[in-house]
């Protein structure tokens, strides 16, 4: 299968579907079947199998984007991959930013780069200013987990009751003090 993907993304290297689809059946697909793969005995060779398919699908990815800088969908499904697949918060963070950066990008990949700051060990104060400026673009941005992050940031690092944007009180937030920025 990675023989024929390579083919095809060879032959049509500015068709984002085929990297798109190269990489899902690789990164998702071929990785699942290598961990339900009962011929090979050894859970470790298992593994190693699944993370070596992962490995595929982020290749077939980076090299979307090298043929394709200039579009944001493919920056968005690395950073799906890194944070669900790898686990690399800070990766994912750094891929949505980009695929964020491009005019056309959807409102939600704004969030999932702040969502993915917030989940990174020494990234909090960026997570917690890009999280501000998205609370601040108004309603369309104020999602649970949004709302929740930013709580939960606010507590983390501090920021005075008066200086807070809302509390989140059994998942409703509450409307923001007059006195917030």
């Amino acid at each position: 299968m990675e023989g024929l993907f390579n083919t095809v993304t060879t032959l049509q290297p500015h068709t984002l579907l085929y990297w798109d689809i190269a990489a899902w059946h690789m990164a998702w697909n071929a990785s699942a079947a290598a961990m339900q793969d009962r011929k090979q005995q050894s859970e470790v060779l298992r593994e190693r199998a699944r993370r070596q398919y992962i490995n595929l699908g982020r290749d077939f990815l980076e090299r979307g984007i090298r043929n394709n800088p200039d579009r944001y969908q493919l920056y968005e499904r690395l950073g799906i991959l890194l944070r669900d697949k790898v686990q690399d918060h800070g990766a994912a963070a750094d891929a949505f930013a980009k695929a964020a950066s491009f005019p056309d990008a959807p409102l939600y990949i704004h969030r999932f780069a702040a969502y993915e700051a917030a989940k990174s060990p020494g990234r909090e104060r960026e997570a917690y200013e890009r999280l501000l400026s998205l609370y601040r673009e108004g309603e369309k941005q104020r999602m649970p987990t949004l709302l929740t992050l930013l709580s939960d940031l606010e507590e983390k690092l501090h920021i005075p009751q008066d200086q807070r944007i809302h509390d989140v009180v059994q998942g409703t937030p509450k409307k923001p003090s007059p006195n917030a920025p």
